[in-house]
């Protein structure tokens, strides 16, 4: 099918629309050659129609949508719209191609159901199902946006998202009815250069829940959303990944946000073998300044609003955030943050990674980390932390093994105007370098309480704060040659402080007793009669020990003669 070809199906009254079906051994096709316009295939029910749109039901080897084709079902009535369903050995959509269900009145968007090996989307092609209330069809159309979205269901082998290809499922302004769930199973999912899948809600209604369950999932500057949007009162879906491998890089997301007066989901991320979130990306257009988004995990209320944020749970073996990665829940609104939980073997941060949870005047905002290791390394922070008149956030660790902070690396639970959160870590091992810190502290209120609990006594926990300009332990202690015994009294003043310094007498005894002056005189006429008679022999300090035949201990002096002890090497300086 091409430039701008049909096939239609309308449903005007009570009845059943029937089925469109569509069976080819090889392919089918619909595309442009010389016009702006794809094929198109539709089943839509009219104004005032009760009856059950008509469904979509495609089987083909391969399936080729390009240049805005459209493949779709639609109410404006009473009715419920028709679902599609295809099932293809590969499915590829291009240049603005789409898949849509959707509703404007009180009738159902229908379901959406895709299974492949193959999925490609890109350059814009959507897949999409949602529900609208369309200004100025108040006098043809019964309850203007009452009916629910539908579901989306894609399961296949391989799905690619490209050039800003998106999945969703949405209410919009002034709807009342809830968004459908979407649903993606497959081995291997990726999402590259801004493409999308979201689930949300602008209007009262509810936003659906996301659940996606591959085996490895790559989000390269590209997003993963649920959202409650400005304007709506309807809240956010949960948002849920099952995977053995998530890898996000380049600015690449999953996020729970709420705008308006809606809450936030809750995001719940299970990855059996690993979780990586790496880097940013500058997104920058003619109009505004450029914008850096952070790879990570967010669940957050923007200011301004009154809905409350979701929390975040991770469940992985093992965890890296590096080069500005961030996992986050925050609420910079009036509503309250939600709570962080992540269970890993291992947990490393580098290169300026962030944990954070943020509140601003509401509670909660707490971190809770169970892990057998954490390293945190060149300028990483994990924090809790209360930017207005609320009290901070709890950081709670329990870590089976080492906790290591290097470089300028931060535990904190710190606030402004309200109290400071409490830091409880249980921990094997923990060892701080000088510029790294664990803080729990308030500007204007009280600070809050740091407990280190050891899990056994077996290893130290060291918080060691070295100072800046160290001894130089070359002017403390000087050079010496090998001896082999040695015995000295230094008396009470010992040996000068260091190397450079002169001996100082420091005698500070003297014998004050009375003596008898005769006797003294008659002592000192014996000792000149005897040192005239005893050989002027040198008086040698004792250096050696040895014991005697008859088992006394005998102190001497070696001589340069003496041959007890091995000759040792010169130590005298050089001369210059």
């Amino acid at each position: 099918m091409q430039n701008g070809s049909d096939i239609l199906n309308i449903t005007l009254g009570t009845e059943s629309g029937g089925q469109i079906s569509l069976v080819a051994s090889d392919n089918i096709e619909l595309t442009s050659l010389d016009s702006e316009e794809g094929g198109n295939i539709n089943a839509s029910l009219s104004t005032r129609a009760t009856g059950k749109g008509a469904d979509i039901t495609i089987k083909a080897r391969n399936l080729f949508l390009q240049d805005e084709s459209v493949i779709s079902t639609g109410t404006i009535g009473a009715g419920d719209a028709g679902n599609v369903t295809i099932e293809t050995d590969r499915l590829l959509m291009g240049s603005g191609a789409g898949i849509i269900a959707i509703a404007f009145s009180a009738g159902d968007a229908g379901n959406i159901t895709i299974k492949t090996d193959r999925l490609l989307l890109r350059e814009n092609a959507e897949i999409n199902t949602s529900i609208f209330s369309v200004s100025g069809l108040g006098d043809v159309v019964d309850a203007p946006g009452v009916g629910d979205a539908g579901d989306i269901l894609i399961q296949a082998s391989d799905i690619e998202l490209m050039n800003s290809a998106r999945i969703s499922s949405s209410t919009n302004q002034d709807s009342i009815g809830n968004a459908g769930n979407l649903t993606i199973e497959t081995d291997r999912l990726a999402l590259r250069d801004s493409s999308l899948i979201d689930a949300g809600t602008f209007s009262a209604g509810d936003g659906s829940d996301l659940l996606i369950q591959a085996s490895e999932i790559v989000i390269d500057d590209s997003l993963i959303l649920t959202s409650a949007e400005l304007g709506a009162t309807g809240n956010a879906g949960d948002l849920t990944i099952e995977t053995n491998n998530l890898s996000l890089q380049n600015g690449g997301r999953i996020t729970s946000e709420t705008f308006g007066m809606g809450n936030a989901g809750d995001v719940m991320i299970r990855a059996s073998e690993s979780l990586t979130i790496d880097g940013t990306v500058k997104i920058s257009s003619p109009e505004n300044e450029p914008r850096v988004f952070f790879s990570g995990i967010f669940a957050n209320a923007q200011p301004d609003t009154i809905g409350n944020s979701g929390s975040v749970k991770i469940e992985t073996n093992e965890l890296q955030i590096t080069n500005d990665g961030q996992i986050s829940v925050s609420n910079l609104g009036s509503g309250n943050s939600g709570d962080l939980y992540i269970t890993a073997n291992q947990l490393n941060l580098d290169s300026d990674a962030t944990i954070e949870a943020i509140v601003n005047v509401g509670d909660r905002g707490n971190i809770n980390l169970t892990t057998n290791n954490i390293f945190l390394r060149n300028n990483n922070q994990i924090t809790a932390q209360a930017i207005g008149t609320a009290t901070g956030g709890n950081i709670m660790i329990n870590n089976r093994d080492n906790l290591v902070l290097q470089n300028n690396s931060q535990i904190i639970a710190d606030a402004i105007q309200g109290n400071g959160g409490n830091i409880t870590i249980t921990t094997q091992g923990l060892f701080v370098d000088f510029d790294s810190s664990i803080s729990a502290s308030s500007q204007f209120g009280l600070d809050g309480n740091i407990r280190i609990d050891i899990l056994n006594g077996d290893r130290l926990i060291e918080l060691t704060a070295l100072p800046i300009n160290p001894i130089d332990a070359t002017q403390q202690v000087t050079s010496g040659c090998g001896v082999g015994n040695d015995f000295a009294l230094s008396g009470k003043g010992g040996l000068p402080e260091n190397p450079t310094q002169t001996l100082r007498n420091q005698t500070v005894w003297q014998d004050t007793r009375l003596i008898n002056r005769d006797a003294t005189d008659n002592q000192g006429a014996n000792s000149n009669i005897k040192r005239k008679l005893l050989p002027q022999t040198p008086i040698l300090e004792a250096q050696a020990w040895k014991v005697n035949h008859r088992g006394k201990i005998e102190l001497f002096a070696t001589t340069a003669n003496s041959h007890f002890f091995p000759n040792f090497s010169n130590c005298a300086p050089n001369p210059e």
